[in-house]
């Protein structure tokens, strides 16, 4: 079964973002998983991410191009993109925090793999060795979707308190919608 990547081409950055959703086979060890980060293959900077904590499309897509944009023009917080990358995605300074918001663990059922790098080809062949090795691939639609993501759940491992919720956005329609935007922003306010 070929797994469903999600690419695009960051105008600017001369990469390409793929992300796909794994559904785990049993319970992930974070062993397998630190290897498969570290391990990535030369010109693939790859993060492995517990779903339940990404709000969508945009959360990946906002993140990583303003972490590549900081890791540009510098000063980064980290020498390191993978490390970079999480901490954007996270929008926090301090690695163990934000593992602890995004890292996989055992109670992980469904993996964000997150690939950046400057081939296509690459990047796919790589998400489909991983998908053999840790799982079976599900459809990217589903991420942070409302119905399959809880966006109570990502509000509260992110920090949002129910009052910010209510006061930012009172007229949206979509919780989720929500969640998102203000994930959006605190991203948007870390790279300053």
């Amino acid at each position: 079964m070929g797994i469903a990547v999600e690419l695009m081409y960051l105008k600017g950055y001369g990469k390409y973002l793929g992300f796909s959703l794994l559904r785990v086979h049993g319970r992930p060890r974070v062993e397998d998983v630190i290897r498969e980060i570290k391990g990535s293959p030369e010109g693939l900077t790859v993060q492995l991410l517990d779903s339940r904590a990404i709000a969508g499309r945009n959360h990946l897509y906002h993140a990583v191009r303003l972490c590549l944009k900081a890791f540009r023009r510098g000063p980064s917080i980290s020498k390191n993109l993978q490390v970079e990358l999480l901490l954007y995605l996270a929008a926090r300074r301090q690695i163990d925090d934000s593992i602890k918001i995004l890292g996989v663990n055992e109670d992980t059922r469904n993996i964000i793999v997150l690939v950046l790098g400057d081939s296509r080809d690459k990047i796919i062949k790589y998400m489909e060795g991983l998908a053999s090795r840790l799982g079976e691939a599900a459809p990217t639609q589903l991420v942070g979707r409302e119905g399959v993501a809880d966006p109570t759940y990502i509000a509260q491992i992110h920090g949002i308190e129910s009052r910010e919720l209510e006061s930012t956005y009172p007229d949206e329609s979509s919780h989720m919608d929500v969640v998102e935007k203000l994930i959006l922003e605190r991203i948007a306010l870390f790279s300053l």
